[in-house]
């Protein structure tokens, strides 16, 4: 319908006025409604979600502030308005003539109006009843960009130490600072959200002690670390070193718990589980450990259980003196006291010499080794699966071997590489195995998966 019927449209209401007139001698003033305005307007259900938009009428605006899903494009290509309110009537143009537009049933697409990205919006005019006023409103939908599932990694800094970093080593996040600990002496500091500038600290008070490298533990805004000698130290900055009134015969540290350090002990030539007292000078032990439980490279991960969300449960993964080959074995513990054995023969993790674990976007992850993919498990640490879509490392970490990490308040995972040279084995056109070689630096990554940025204010 062209704009000529848009014209028989507008007589049609001065000759309805004129019969009026004629009719009515007592009402010779109509006035027909000048309001030209949009008073609600919203989508037809997308994934079953109805979107709410905002009408700016200063700017004649109408956008919605919560993005669509990302794959919501092919919906939104062809989609009907489920609710438009207004007083007149409303034209779209379409090859450069105003068109009547029936929204109950003229579908419009969607799928790109984003200026910002290179978008037209749609343009919808509305004519008030008298015939004379008109606005016209652009329409924005707004689409996430990104699949929400989907774990994106960037490289803030390609060599944080010089290439000085070769080692076991281990990173702590203190006071909105990334700490990367490489030797008895020297750190490396870098401030986030960012991790791309990275400076060399010198630390005190460790330089007469063989620290484990993998032991150092934030609790309560301090840093704790192990010596061989069985010595705890702690530091307030992360650089600054003193013996600890928990130091002595102490294995290692597994992790932090709310009032207290959970860690192992040397007490009458066995290695005892044990958390720190009430009075933090020193431990209370309790049973020996198993031969399979991990005394070094640990990592540790909480979360709240199904059934009580006032009750965490805490998981481990380690390296064990008495390992079980192939497999890299899961602990648990509800009190940091007690620790029981997640082993099983089928749907385990491979093995890891420094596995990491973690709860990250409410699932529980695993990973290390030769770092082809994450594992994770569904049911809370006994069954692990490999992921082989969407949470995914980069290719070039395959056959990598040391490493610490960290997760950020934003939700980043930091992986922080030693400098080293990564193995791995491939099979030729012979169906031979050959190994692969290949150096790497000692690189910082960070990877977030998509949905979790977009909780980020």
């Amino acid at each position: 319908m062209r704009i000529k019927l848009l014209s028989t449209l507008a007589g049609l209401f001065f000759v309805t006025l004129a019969v009026t007139s004629c009719l009515d001698s007592d009402n010779n003033n109509v006035e027909y409604s000048s309001d030209d305005t949009i008073k609600a307007f919203r989508l037809d259900t997308i994934y079953g979600v109805k979107y709410n938009f905002t009408i700016d009428q200063i700017n004649r605006r109408i956008f919605n502030v919560d993005s669509v899903p990302f794959s919501s494009d092919t919906i939104i290509n062809k989609i009907l308005i489920d609710s438009l309110s207004v007083n007149g009537w409303v034209t779209i143009e379409k090859n450069g003539q105003d068109t009547i537009f029936t929204y109950t049933t003229d579908s419009l697409d969607f799928s790109n109006t984003m200026p910002d990205l290179g978008g037209t919006p749609v343009k919808l005019k509305v004519h008030a009843y008298d015939g004379v006023n008109s606005r016209e409103y652009s329409i924005e939908v707004r689409r996430h960009q990104q699949e929400p599932d989907s774990l994106v990694w960037s490289t803030p800094s390609l060599s944080f130490s010089q290439g000085n970093a070769d080692g076991l080593q281990k990173t702590i996040i203190l006071k909105n600072q990334l700490i990367t600990y490489v030797s008895n002496q020297v750190a490396y500091t870098s401030n986030l959200p960012f991790g791309s500038s990275w400076t060399v600290q010198s630390l005190s008070g460790l330089s007469e002690e063989n620290i484990k490298m993998t032991s150092f533990l934030l609790y309560k805004d301090k840093i704790y670390c192990v010596a061989e000698s069985g010595k705890v130290f702690q530091s307030p900055d992360g650089l600054s070193w003193q013996e600890a009134p928990i130091s002595g015969n102490v294995v290692a540290l597994i992790g932090a718990f709310p009032d207290y350090i959970s860690g192992l002990v040397m007490e009458e030539g066995k290695t005892k589980f044990a958390t720190t007292n009430s009075s933090f000078n020193g431990w209370d032990a309790d049973k020996e450990i198993p031969a399979t439980f991990p005394t070094e490279n640990i990592s540790m991960a909480s979360f709240k259980t199904n059934t009580n969300e006032e009750v965490y449960k805490y998981i481990l993964m380690g390296k064990s003196t008495d390992k079980t080959p192939g497999k890299t074995i899961p602990w648990f513990s509800f009190d940091g006291k007690q620790w029981a054995s997640l082993a099983t023969d089928i749907y385990y993790c491979p093995e890891m010499e420094i596995p990491t674990i973690i709860y990250y976007n409410e699932t529980l992850y695993a990973f290390g080794g030769d770092f082809t993919k994450f594992y994770t498990s569904q049911d809370q640490g006994r069954i692990w699966k490999g992921i082989d879509k969407m949470v995914m490392f980069p290719d070039k970490f395959r056959g990598r071997k040391t490493y610490s990490t960290v997760i950020d308040p934003d939700n980043y995972i930091w992986i922080i590489w030693s400098k080293g040279l990564a193995e791995y084995t491939e099979t030729d056109d012979d169906d031979d195995e050959i190994t692969i070689t290949t150096p790497y630096d000692d690189e910082v990554w960070k990877g977030r998966i998509n949905r979790l940025g977009f909780l980020i204010k």
